[in-house]
């Protein structure tokens, strides 16, 4: 999902232009992007706990695609700010708040090592994929085909998913389980137990903590066209290309990861349980 979400990171200079304003005020955009971002965790992460890992993830995914068409049709600076920032909001529900739980859920605990290696390199690909993807569609067909482009994705794979992906967190399982023995014996005294998770307090810490690495990483991105496109001269789309190196090294992070979980760690694990 987040390759979709982060071909916008690439309109400033180009949706500037257009909306005639200055590229420091374009910058917002992706500033309250993941202003939202940040704060979505908090909302989707107790959700998750509270109504399984499924309704929210793809609840976030599908509204988000909408709030991406206003965006795309949108006339002035106004409209913009408020559905990036509710964009950010949203897209926040599988990366930071529930994909997670789900890899806890499903994977044992060399697995999960893996399974999550591979999941925080695709939050990396995607981010650093995103520019290089926008860019030249900016140049192809304008900016704004960036937003339906990723509302065309991200409508596509929350419907997808919904339909195909199974719900992985057992307190859900359990709490369907009790409702229908609740109806078939008409005993209202089945119940299955829930945490409350929006009154923990490391919940929300770890959240806003996980919201604020992920802000400060992808603000970091908005400095690389700055540093090749304005200062090399390098043109627009070819200044996107030096994200590449970001992509080889996290490849070969994510391999190092796997290698050491299926050799050291899984040795580790077995002698120690």
């Amino acid at each position: 999902m987040l390759g979709p979400i982060c071909v916008t990171f690439s309109i400033a200079t180009t949706s500037s232009e257009k909306l005639r304003v200055s590229e420091e005020v374009m910058i917002l955009v992706t500033g309250l992007f993941m202003l939202g971002f940040a704060f979505g965790p908090i909302i989707f992460g107790p959700l998750s706990e509270l109504y399984g890992r499924k309704r929210p993830m793809f609840l976030g995914m599908f509204v988000f695609a909408i709030f991406h068409v206003p965006v795309a049709v949108a006339r002035n600076l106004q409209a913009i700010f408020i559905f990036r920032f509710l964009g950010g909001v949203l897209a926040s529900a599988p990366p930071l708040a529930i994909v997670s739980g789900i890899v806890t859920d499903i994977f044992e605990p060399v697995e999960r090592g893996i399974a999550i290696s591979i999941f925080a390199a695709s939050s990396f690909v995607g981010p650093v994929a995103g520019p290089i993807t926008g860019s030249f569609i900016t140049l192809l067909s304008g900016w704004r085909w960036t937003e339906y482009i990723t509302a065309t994705w991200a409508f596509a794979f929350s419907i997808i998913g919904f339909l195909t992906i199974p719900e992985t967190f057992k307190v859900t399982f359990l709490t369907q389980r009790a409702k229908c023995q609740r109806t078939k014996t008409k005993n209202w005294a089945f119940h299955a137990k829930r945490r409350r998770a929006l009154l923990e307090p490391i919940l929300l810490l770890l959240t806003l903590h996980v919201g604020f690495i992920y802000v400060f990483l992808y603000i970091c991105f908005e400095a690389y066209p700055i540093s090749f496109q304005y200062d090399r001269g390098w043109q627009e789309g070819v200044a996107a290309l030096a994200f590449v190196a970001i992509i080889c090294g996290v490849a070969v992070a994510c391999l190092i990861i796997v290698i050491f979980s299926l050799t050291r760690y899984r040795s580790i694990f077995c002698r120690t349980g």
